[in-house]
């Protein structure tokens, strides 16, 4: 049995020290020296852990759903398709003549598949400021542990303009600064919808003020589709391209 009245603070110092000192020098990260920045620095420890696994969270997902196990459905391939899925999946074959295997799996409803590729251009070319709707979009991913559309989207993100330091701060988006207060709003209403499937009165109050109509409706598509591939691709297991 241990005497606690024999630990001084000194030696509780000098542990806690220690501790922070060898975790840091494990993942890298340069902590303060000073005993009484300590919880500066256990705070900054909390904060990177967060980050972490959020990020594992997302890759064990991957990894059980579309590791462990192959897809729930056949791809569509170009070789073995109907003249009306080849039609469609023609117009989806990247330069380098690879599909990618959302388009595939998506590729046994030509129907719906043709119907949906209009709509999802209209939805890049409207007014909605794009590093708003890719944000948006890895947001209800990452809500909904897709890996296949947050991988997509974070690519989709860092072409209009959003850093990879915000990639990695959006689990905390709310405590950070790495966000405007209007993606810190945009961001918000995207959880709320994405949980509840609903906003509160206040976020839609805020959004009014810096959105115009037609940029919440956008807005509120962009998460309602984000929630629709989301579920399509944790559903049906689709493999990471």
């Amino acid at each position: 049995m241990i005497d606690v009245h024999a630990v001084g603070e000194r030696d509780i110092q000098h542990a806690a020290r220690q501790t922070v000192y060898t975790i840091g020098d494990f993942f890298g990260i340069d902590f303060h020296g000073d005993i009484h920045r300590l919880e500066c620095d256990l705070e900054r420890l909390c904060r990177w852990f967060r980050n972490v696994a959020s990020k594992v969270r997302i890759r064990a997902t991957h990894k059980n759903h579309y590791n462990c196990r192959m897809a729930r459905l056949p791809y569509v391939e170009l070789e073995t398709a109907s003249p009306e899925q080849k039609q469609v999946l023609e117009k989806l074959t990247q330069k380098s003549g690879k599909i990618a295997n959302f388009w595939k799996m998506w590729g046994h409803s030509p129907q719906f598949l043709e119907a949906f590729l209009p709509f999802n251009k209209a939805l890049a070319k409207g007014t909605l400021d794009p590093k708003l709707r890719e944000l948006a979009y890895v947001k209800a991913s990452e809500i909904n542990d897709c890996a296949y559309c947050a991988k997509a989207h974070k690519a989709g993100g860092l072409r209009v303009g959003v850093t990879e330091q915000q990639l990695q701060e959006l689990a905390n988006y709310a405590t950070s600064s790495s966000f405007s207060e209007l993606e810190k709003l945009v961001l918000r209403y995207t959880e709320e919808l994405t949980r509840t499937a609903k906003s509160s009165e206040e976020v839609m109050a805020e959004l009014k003020k810096h959105l115009s109509p037609r940029d919440i409706v956008e807005l509120s598509v962009t998460v309602g589709l984000a929630n629709l591939t989301n579920r399509f691709n944790m559903s049906l297991m689709t493999d990471l391209d």
